[in-house]
C-alpha cells in the first residue's frame, strides 16, 4: 500500500552488489528501463561491495526509480554515519532515497554483532529522525552517544525510514514508528493476512492506518520459462524460510515434522547447503513461500495476493541467473499491471 500517487501497483527489486562497478551500473539501468519503481541495494557487510558506494552509483545512473538500502542494521555503522551517508546519496539522487533498516542477520553476526532488539530499533529510528531534523542532538545510551551532533548535508527532507519485518513484534514496530515497511513473509494468503494484522496493531497505537504507509512485500523469486528449474531453485529458498522463519511456517500451516526435518539438515547458511533439506519439499509448499514458476503463474499469484491489499511487490532474485529472473519479471509480469 502506498499514498505516493494514484498509481495502482509498484514493483521493486533487491540487488546484492557482487558485480564490478560497470556491470552494476548496466544492471540498475536495465532494471529502471524494465519499469521497476524501486531499486534496493543490499547491505551485506563483507559479502558484497559496500552498499552505500554502490547506492551512490545507482543514484548517478538512474533517473526515476526510488532507491534505498535494503537493509542496513543498527550496529555495524553508527546511526549518525548512516544518516549522513543516506542524506548525501539523497542529495546526489535528487531526493529519491529511502533508508531501510532491519535487525540484522548472518553477515552482521560474522562481524561479532547480534541481531538488534525491538527497543534498540526504536532507539535507533528515533536518533536518526532527530538527526534528519537538522537540529543538534545529544544522547547517551548503552550503544550510541551523540554530543551536540548536527547533520550538515544538502538533504531536502526527512528521509523515509522503512523497517524490514517478518515477526509480530517487528511488524508492530513498523506500524507504529516507520514510514513504510519491507515485509518478508512469503506468498501464502494466511501470511499476508498475518502481516497486515500486526502492522495494523502497531499503526492503531499511534492513531493511524496501514493505508497511510508505504508497505512493500518482498519475496524471493525464481521465474523461468523452464518451470521445473524454477521450482527446483524455489525449494532451496523454501528451506531457508523453514529454518530462519519458523513462525511464518506455522502461520502458513506447514506440518511441524516438515519444519523439524528441514531444520535438522540445514543450518540457514548459503543456499548451496540446503539441497538435502530441500529435496523433500513439495512444489506446492515452495510456491507458498517463493514467487516461483512461469511468468504466467507469477501474474496470477500477484493478482491473488493483490486481493489482500498488497500494492507494492518486490522481488529478490537469487541464483547464478538472477538477471534472467529480473528480466523475465520486468518484461513479462510488470506490463500486465500497467
Amino acid at each position: 500500500m502506498t499514498s505516493r500517487s494514484n498509481k495502482e501497483w509498484y514493483f521493486g527489486v533487491v540487488i546484492i552488489a557482487t558485480d564490478p562497478p560497470n556491470e552494476f551500473v548496466r544492471t540498475v539501468q536495465m532494471v529502471e528501463a524494465l519499469g521497476f519503481d524501486y531499486i534496493w541495494v543490499a547491505d551485506s557487510s563483507l559479502h558484497a561491495r559496500d552498499a552505500y558506494a554502490y547506492l551512490t552509483l545507482c543514484a548517478q545512473h538512474t533517473r526515476t526509480a526510488k532507491i534505498g538500502i535494503s537493509v542496513t542494521n543498527p550496529f555495524t555503522r553508527h546511526p549518525a554515519v548512516i544518516a549522513n551517508a543516506i542524506a548525501t546519496i539523497d542529495e546526489i539522487s535528487g531526493g529519491r532515497t529511502i533508508l531501510g533498516v532491519g535487525t540484522g542477520d548472518r553477515p552482521q553476526q560474522e562481524l561479532g554483532f547480534r541481531p538488534a532488539r525491538v527497543k534498540e530499533m526504536q532507539e535507533w529510528i528515533t536518533l536518526v529522525r532527530q538527526l534528519f531534523s537538522g537540529e543538534p542532538v545529544s544522547y547517551s545510551g548503552d550503544h550510541w552517544q551523540l554530543n551536540n551532533a548536527v547533520l550538515n548535508c544538502g538533504w531536502r527532507r526527512e528521509i523515509p525510514i522503512q523497517v524490514a519485518a517478518s515477526g509480530p513484534r517487528m511488524l508492530e514496530l513498523t506500524g507504529s514508528m516507520a514510514d513504510g515497511g519491507i515485509v518478508r513473509v512469503g506468498m501464502a494468503p494466511e501470511a499476508i493476512d498475518y502481516a497486515f494484522r500486526h502492522l495494523a496493531i502497531g499503526a492503531e497505537k499511534v492513531g493511524r492506518s496501514v493505508e497511510e504507509m508505504d508497505i512493500g512485500f518482498l519475496v524471493n523469486c525464481c521465474l523461468y520459462r523452464d518451470r521445473a528449474r524454477a521450482l527446483r531453485e524455489a525449494r532451496l529458498d523454501t528451506a531457508w524460510y523453514l529454518q530462519t522463519a519458523p513462525k511464518i511456517a506455522q502461520v502458513v500451516g506447514v506440518p511441524e515434522d516438515t519444519i523439524r526435518s528441514v531444520q535438522a539438515r540445514y543450518t540457514g547458511g548459503h543456499l548451496n547447503e540446503a539441497h538435502a533439506a530441500a529435496s523433500s519439499i513439495p512444489d506446492e509448499l515452495a510456491q507458498r513461500f517463493v514467487l516461483a514458476g512461469t511468468p504466467e503463474e507469477a501474474r496470477e499469484f500477484i493478482r491473488h495476493i493483490g486481493e489482500k491489499g498488497v500494492r507494492r511487490f518486490e522481488i529478490f532474485a537469487i541464483g547464478p541467473d538472477w538477471r534472467e529472473i529480473v528480466r523475465n519479471f520486468g518484461e513479462q509480469v510488470i506490463p500486465a499491471f500497467r
